[in-house]
């Protein structure tokens, strides 16, 4: 009896392990859909036959694709957790696997002068749903447009030659002298307008005549300093498509294209060009792959030429690791509903239109990415074309270059950590390399990335480039931005209207730190470097916009910062703006004397402005990026602010009246009798010798900051190592 209850349980085992057992599915251009998909012989062969056995995956297992080999015309739904979808070799090649929505022209191309054009009158997908974007041999063409791009390469931005700028604005109506075509001529054409240093709105034109159009919305902020068109419906085609990289689709649904080059047009006639056209978007198809189930991972793929790469609208756990996401029209990686433990890792990321990364993750990981070219193409929208755009989670260890408004755009407890980031703020203004605002920034820690190149696309707006490093705006509380490291910006770090903001040994290579209002916010050991030469604020290295605070309990309270500038003259270094008027000094001294006075803030000089900058500025020009970190979790906003309280707890009192020491405040009050007169006037030398040194001492030391936390090695000058905040978070 008890063999055969021990013989059941062993079967009963059995059974279960068959029944979860997991299995891989191939996937080949040379397959068939038939096929049962469970060996390399006798593989699937499209993105739809993975979705039809979708009912038959089980949480383990795997799908994987033939290198080499493309997937197109449709969106791969990955509606079965746990599922892992990759790749393997099946011949020669090693590269990945293409996944992407678009579908291969094959029809023949016909010169039309000097224009390609394209019969496109039998594709029903053409008829309903219009063409979204054009790739000829993997570049992406533009709609026609008016005016023209300088470059059909986006990466450098916008120049002010590519916008109409209106000579007045009424209403819903554009007046501006470049119109000079009849009436009718732009009617229904499409119409792309800058109403705000980082808004672009998009509409239509609902009539036309010589020096005007009508919108048909109205300008959002009332205004509009700049705008172009482009074609729609059954608009001039010739006048609209005059430049190479250009196409239109008429109304008679002919795909007309301007060949980008003689050797391009030779390969479309002869049918050796590899044209890809996108559909418009209708519900979640177009994306190339679409993530509903919970644990799916993807990896080794390249997802391109796409609306989204990747979407997921439900389901956590999601992965994408060591993929390409290349050329899609909207974003990357896209998660807009909360799901936890998402894991972005490793992939390349590059050529979107929206934002790179968007997603909602708390806990959630984007690690060491490769992001690139992100929120180029110039779009109707607000704040948008960012690197990543994150409401929680960590982004650490990623390279991010070339963007159109944000490298990071973090939210909701957020870390941004060990990111080395270049050329933002090429198509928009008014923001930052890592930009945050209101509640949603709340406690934030922006650490330890290093900064490069950050632009402020002010084109047919402001006169002049609103750009940070980092730019903390209105609303947020508790936000840490602590040793990084930013140079070529017209503003190292804004904090505007927030409260209660640390700001740790930076170091800026740049027109330094702009403080408007706010309350509680602490800025010390930073070390600001500036030549001027591009500053928007006078070159003032510091500038304070606001009344004038209490001491102890105001809103801008710095200490041991040490400031350099290479810029003389009538150039104002130092400025405090209030409703009273604007108060600038052209030297250090005059602005912390003047500071202290007010009660406000504890300066010590470096050195002289010569000699720091001198030594410093070559080595804000030999900056590595920085690729991995590892080992130390980098600090909490709480540790951070409870490490600047200590420090400041331990600075000597400031009178408001002379700026200087508070003598009643460190020895006993005078009382009568000539001893304890004497013993007073003793006690104040000795504590005037005593505060010298150790003024003198962080002079010396202010050269690396005060940096408690530090991973990366800093060799700025020889000084003493780093004070160390607590044992568990010891330097590297």
């Amino acid at each position: 009896m008890r063999c055969s209850y021990a013989l059941i349980v062993a079967l009963a085992a059995l059974c279960v392990h068959q029944t979860t057992a997991s299995t891989t599915y191939y996937v080949s251009n040379t397959g068939s859909d038939n096929n049962a998909g469970t060996s390399r012989d006798a593989p699937w062969q499209t993105i739809n036959g993975v979705n039809a056995h979708q009912s038959s995956l089980r949480d383990g297992d795997s799908v994987q694709f033939c290198q080499g080999q493309t997937f197109d015309a449709s969106t791969l739904r990955a509606t079965t957790s746990g599922v892992m979808y990759s790749s393997y070799q099946c011949g020669l090649s090693t590269d990945q696997p293409i996944l992407t929505a678009s579908k291969r022209l094959t029809n023949q191309w016909h010169a039309s002068g000097s224009l390609l054009s394209l019969d496109l009158s039998g594709d029903s997908d053409a008829a309903t749903r219009g063409i979204a974007a054009l790739w000829v041999n993997g570049k992406r063409m533009m709609l026609g447009r008016f005016p023209n791009l300088l470059s059909n390469d986006v990466t450098y931005g916008v120049s002010q030659d590519e916008f109409i700028m209106p000579t007045s604005v009424s209403g819903n109506t554009l007046f501006a002298s470049n119109i000079t075509q009849p009436a009718g001529f732009f009617n229904g054409a499409a119409v792309t307008v800058r109403v705000a240093n980082y808004h672009y709105q998009s509409t239509s034109v609902s009539s036309s005549s010589t020096g005007s159009i009508q919108l048909a919305d109205s300008p959002q902020s009332g205004h509009a300093s700049g705008f172009f068109l482009q074609h729609a419906g059954n608009l001039n085609v010739q006048f609209f498509v005059d430049a190479p990289g250009e196409y239109a689709l008429d109304s008679s649904r002919t795909l007309y294209v301007y060949p980008l080059d003689d050797s391009v047009r030779s390969d479309m006639l002869g049918g050796s060009a590899e044209c890809r056209v996108l559909y418009g978007k209708v519900m979640d198809q177009g994306n190339a792959v679409q993530v509903t189930g919970s644990n799916v991972i993807l990896a080794n793929l390249q997802l391109s030429q796409s609306v989204t790469g990747v979407s997921t609208t439900s389901g956590s756990g999601l992965t994408v690791r060591d993929c390409s996401i290349l050329s899609h029209i909207e974003y990357g990686v896209y998660q807009p509903n909360a799901a936890s433990s998402i894991k972005i890792t490793g992939n390349t990321i590059r050529d979107i239109q929206l934002d790179c990364v968007k997603s909602n993750m708390p806990g959630g990981l984007v690690e060491r990415n490769t992001i690139s070219k992100c929120g180029l193409y110039v779009v109707g929208g607000i704040q948008y074309g960012n690197g990543v755009s994150t409401q929680g989670g960590t982004v650490q260890y990623n390279q991010i270059s070339d963007v159109g408004y944000a490298a990071v755009l973090p939210a909701y407890g957020a870390y941004t950590y060990g990111n080395t980031i270049a050329n933002v703020l090429l198509t928009l203004n008014d923001g930052a390399a890592v930009y945050t605002s209101g509640a949603q920034a709340n406690n934030l820690v922006i650490y330890q990335n290093t900064i490069s190149n950050v632009v402020g696309n002010f084109v047919s707006w402001t006169p002049h480039a609103i750009a940070s490093c980092v730019f903390v705006d209105q609303g947020a509380t508790g936000v840490s931005v602590a040793n990084n490291i930013c140079s070529t910006s017209p503003q190292c770090i804004t904090l505007f209207e927030v409260t209660n903001a640390v700001v740790l040994s930076n170091q800026c290579n740049a027109p330094g730190l702009y403080i408007r209002s706010g309350s509680g916010n602490a800025v010390m050991g930073n070390v600001v470097l500036s030549s001027g030469t591009d500053s928007i604020k006078q070159n003032a290295i510091v500038r304070v916009l606001g009344t004038v605070p209490q001491y102890g309990n105001g809103y801008f309270a710095a200490y041991y910062n040490s400031y350099c500038s290479s810029v003389g003259g009538a150039t104002y270094l130092f400025q405090r703006q209030t409703t009273e008027g604007t108060n600038r000094y052209n030297n250090l001294e005059d602005w912390r004397n003047a500071e202290v006075a007010l009660g406000n803030s504890h300066f010590e000089i470096l050195s002289t402005y010569t000699t720091v900058c001198a030594d410093a500025r070559p080595y804000f020009g030999e900056i590595s990026p920085v690729v991995a970190h590892t080992t130390v979790t980098p600090p909490t906003a709480g540790e951070l602010r409870a490490f600047v309280n200590k420090k400041i707890a331990e600075l000597p009192p400031v009178s408001r009246s002379s700026g200087q020491v508070n003598v009643a405040a460190i020895i006993v009050p005078v009382v009568a009798g000539s001893i304890l007169i004497i013993a007073a006037v003793i006690a104040v030398a000795v504590h005037m010798v005593r505060r010298e040194k150790k003024a003198s001492a962080v002079r010396s030391s202010l050269a690396e900051p005060l940096n408690s936390f530090a991973l990366r090695p800093i060799v700025y000058h020889t000084s003493p190592s780093p004070v160390s905040i607590s044992a568990s978070m010891s330097p590297v």
